[in-house]
């Protein structure tokens, strides 16, 4: 499923929108600082020397986007065989849930424009 732009209101077009609160749903603030468990000033110093400072610049400070592409929100639907293996998701949401990697509520697509794809885990296929 695609919403395109031309599908919103005409004030919501061109935005990223922040969904993490549903109660206070805003445009995206990408100056602030990423959070998580990484000791990210310690990293950035580790690598200082790496060849691809893009990279650490993705890592220590967030994902830069530079193609210039439509805000759409696409949708795409998880693998066929999703059905058939079970199981192996439930396990895998329990291990992420465990490390607190999944949250329920928006959480599950903290902003919109999103592309939301299949994860694809080639050992629970094979």
């Amino acid at each position: 499923m695609v919403i395109a732009q031309g599908e919103m209101v005409p004030e919501e077009r061109g935005i990223v929108w922040d969904l993490r609160d549903p109660e206070n749903i805003m445009p995206l603030d990408n100056t602030v600082p990423i959070r998580g468990d990484l000791n990210l000033p310690f990293l950035k110093s580790l690598l200082s020397a790496n060849a691809d400072q893009e990279l650490v610049d993705h890592v220590c400070v967030g994902a830069q986007f530079k193609a210039d592409l439509p805000l759409h929100a696409v949708f795409l639907p998880h693998q066929d065989s999703l059905a058939a293996h079970m199981e192996l998701v439930e396990a895998d949401v329990e291990r992420l849930a465990g490390m607190g990697w999944v949250k329920e509520g928006a959480e599950d697509h903290p902003v919109l424009s999103a592309a939301a794809t299949a994860q694809w885990n080639y050992r629970s296929l094979t």
